[in-house]
């Protein structure tokens, strides 16, 4: 019965270790770690964490979700467009839709 104490101690110092030393070593670390975590356990990258990691921890280039990645739907496309651009894959194109003067309000062009 002593040993799932030890254990359970453990991992809450390892936690409260890794919520301190996240709050010196910045945001672009703890976000790169959670984008290492992701990959090895192969978990599913939502819209909300591509974002998170991509304007808030400012990591250069973090793994897309498949939707954005490989969009199926309109509204997939749609937002890969606005995102990211044109995406390779589709022939469905945004600019075409939109008129350039309206483009020129939100893009500068």
């Amino acid at each position: 019965m002593d040993w799932w104490i030890n254990a359970l101690m453990a991992v809450c110092g390892y936690l409260l270790g890794m919520a301190f030393a996240g709050s010196f070593l910045g945001r672009k670390w703890m976000g790169t770690v959670d984008v290492t975590l992701h990959r090895l356990f192969k978990r599913e990258v939502t819209l909300g964490k591509y974002l998170y990691w991509k304007h808030f921890c400012n990591i250069n280039d973090p793994p897309k979700p498949p939707t954005i990645e490989h969009p199926r739907t309109l509204n997939d496309r749609i937002l890969s467009n606005l995102l990211f651009g044109r995406s390779p894959e589709s022939k469905f194109d945004l600019t075409r839709l939109v008129p350039k003067t309206i483009m020129g309000l939100f893009f500068g062009e």
